[in-house]
């Protein structure tokens, strides 16, 4: 796909989604790089190759609040941009991030659409339940503590080796984590995702809090498909009531 078309679709597809959170009561807000920094600083941001630089332009950057829900939770629009192939490809450092704040029981919903597939794929999935990541291709560029500390990241929170490949001709040659087809067809919508964590709050009267000390449940990338369990708590009357895991299958 020619990279101004890709990037007027995956424009389009944010706004898609935006749409329809705000269409279900929450109010958004963007803490891109290119819309919170000064033009100067995001362009250089945009070529560097460090470890900070990428950090920076790959942070979980949309949120969504709902006002009359105890709800709220990062989220991410993603578009699939190879008529060849229709794996899921993401940014190591992007998904290690993410992971990471999952541990500590932040909310963060990835929505997905893969425009060349037939039919259109949308799909969506938290990333506390993230599913199997066949494998992380790690280029030959990444040397020394760089490589070391990436292949030490994806051990531990995406649970998957690193598997050394060459230099591409075209690319960033950054490292980058594959979510089989076959994964992306199990998925629910989007859509699906957002419903159903609505009418999960919708029984909360309180603040929503998390409560399992193994958040993942020991089932992230468990190639079996469990869902880890998480009980909201909402306050009632007479006192707390739980509710029913809203990302449980």
């Amino acid at each position: 796909m020619d990279f101004r078309k890709h990037t007027q679709h995956h424009s389009d597809f944010e706004e898609e989604v935006a749409a329809y959170l705000r269409e279900r009561g929450f109010l958004l807000a963007s803490a891109t790089y290119h819309d919170v920094m000064p033009p100067e600083i995001a362009d250089i941001l945009k070529w560097r190759k460090s470890v900070t630089a990428r950090y920076l332009r790959h942070r979980a950057d949309r949120i969504a609040v709902h006002p009359d829900l105890p709800l709220e939770f990062e989220w991410e629009a993603k578009t699939h941009s190879s008529q060849r192939y229709h794996d899921m490809t993401i940014d190591t450092d992007q998904l290690v991030e993410y992971a990471s704040k999952a541990e500590r029981m932040i909310l963060c919903l990835f929505c997905y659409r893969d425009a060349f597939a037939t039919p259109v794929r949308d799909a969506g999935f938290w990333i506390h339940a993230m599913p199997p990541i066949r494998e992380v291709r790690l280029p030959e560029r990444w040397t020394g503590q760089a490589r070391q500390r990436i292949i030490e990241d994806c051990n531990r929170w995406l649970k998957v080796n690193p598997r050394a490949v060459r230099n591409s001709q075209y690319g960033s040659n950054d490292p980058f984590a594959v979510i089989d087809e076959r994964e992306l067809r199990r998925l629910p919508d989007w859509r699906e995702q957002i419903a159903d964590v609505i009418a999960q709050a919708e029984k909360c009267l309180g603040p929503v809090v998390a409560q399992d000390d193994d958040f993942f449940g020991g089932a992230m990338n468990d190639a079996s498909g469990a869902s880890p369990r998480m009980t909201l708590v909402g306050q009632a009357s007479g006192g707390a009531v739980a509710v029913e895991d809203p990302f449980a299958d």
